[in-house]
């Protein structure tokens, strides 16, 4: 099973997204990170999801939308 690693900088937004959505839905919060990091789990054992994405200097940079927000890989 492939592992799911969150670089530093993503963890740091997770974070401050999460305090964000809290102060006035503590529930929303914690129902939305599960969210994201499911799909995440998704994303590492299904590589061939995503919409290829260019412009960013990266070969192979994807991306998928979990609500307003969007993950990079």
């Amino acid at each position: 099973m492939a592992k799911v690693v969150y670089a530093p900088e993503a963890d740091d937004d997770l974070e401050s997204i999460v305090d964000y959505i809290a102060r006035d839905k503590p529930q929303a919060a914690r129902d939305w990170l599960m969210e994201l990091r499911t799909t995440c789990e998704t994303i590492a054992t299904q590589p061939g999801v995503g919409e290829e994405r260019k412009g960013f200097g990266i070969s192979g940079c994807k991306s998928f939308s979990v609500g307003q927000y969007v993950i990079f890989f």
